[in-house]
């Protein structure tokens, strides 16, 4: 299947012909091998941290600072001197937390050399972490939001321009819409319109859809009252996503040993910072 599949087949011919004295860079690029599966998982569900920024932390502890600065700078006349102030800010203490999972190699496989299945497997995990950040990052959202619009399910475009006019007149800018499937589809089935086509013709609004479940308190889908089917945001102001440690593999370090017990996991955070940035579309 994979680089790691031929690594561990090659890792078991070593141990088999007794020459394992000589294999520890055989050793290290398994181990590497076994990561990098991990990633390619994860990249197959990459998502929410191409919308967000995301910004590496060197502790578990962060103070983040907002200020109720918009998104626009102060203008004065030409020869005036800027006022050498602040704006007032707060701040929000965050502590990272830490999702993890554990890639599926049972016995039998094990016993059985089916390396290849055991590298799916581990790319599964890679994909599951990265399910989790996503959830995370649009549930995040959704709780933060103080502003949503209403909709029957027939007019998805008006709502969507209602949901821009709020973030705009929190002079902010509209830069994303992340939708779910059904409301979505439900909105580019109706006909072609210029909104669809906003990117192409050099729009800022981002079409994006995202097919995760919320475990906030709204529900993000598009069939029942309270559904959240849509987020409105200015992704570069209204969140961040704190990295205290990207994709990490912990307890793996005899390459065929150690398939059993390798755990996977990430540390991070998500945060908003400009709740009025973000407006998210329920169904009514």
């Amino acid at each position: 299947m994979g680089e790691l599949a031929d690594r561990l087949k090659e890792y078991v011919a070593k141990v088999q012909s007794h020459e394992l004295s000589a294999s520890e860079d055989l050793r290290r690029l398994t181990q590497k091998a076994y990561y990098n599966a991990v990633v390619a998982g994860a990249k197959r569900r990459e998502f929410m941290r191409k919308i967000l920024p995301v910004v590496k932390t060197g502790s578990h502890r962060v103070r983040v600072f907002t200020s109720n600065a918009n998104g626009y700078a102060s203008k004065g006349a030409y020869k005036g001197e800027p006022p050498i102030f602040h704006p007032k800010y707060t701040s929000i203490d965050v502590v990272t937390e830490k999702a993890w999972t554990l890639p599926l190699a049972p016995k039998e496989l094990v016993e059985d050399a089916e390396f290849d299945l055991i590298e799916n497997e581990v790319s599964l995990a890679g994909m599951r972490l990265e399910n989790t950040l996503n959830q995370d990052a649009i549930s995040t959202l959704i709780d933060a939001a103080p502003n949503s619009v209403t909709c029957d399910g027939t007019s998805e475009i008006a709502a969507i321009e209602d949901a821009c006019v709020y973030v705009s007149d929190s002079q902010f800018t509209p830069t994303y819409l992340i939708a779910t499937p059904k409301f979505y589809f439900d909105l580019v089935s109706w006909q072609p319109s210029p909104i669809i086509y906003n990117k192409e013709q050099g729009g800022t609004l981002k079409w994006e859809m995202l097919a995760v479940t919320s475990n906030g308190d709204n529900n993000w889908g598009w069939k029942n009252t309270g559904d959240v089917g849509g987020v409105v945001l200015d992704a570069e102001m209204a969140a961040l996503i704190l990295m205290k440690e990207d994709i990490t593999v912990k307890k793996y370090s005899d390459p065929l040993n150690d398939l059993r017990g390798a755990i996977v996991e990430m540390k991070y955070k998500v945060v908003v910072r400009k709740p009025k940035a973000i407006c998210i579309i329920k169904h009514d």
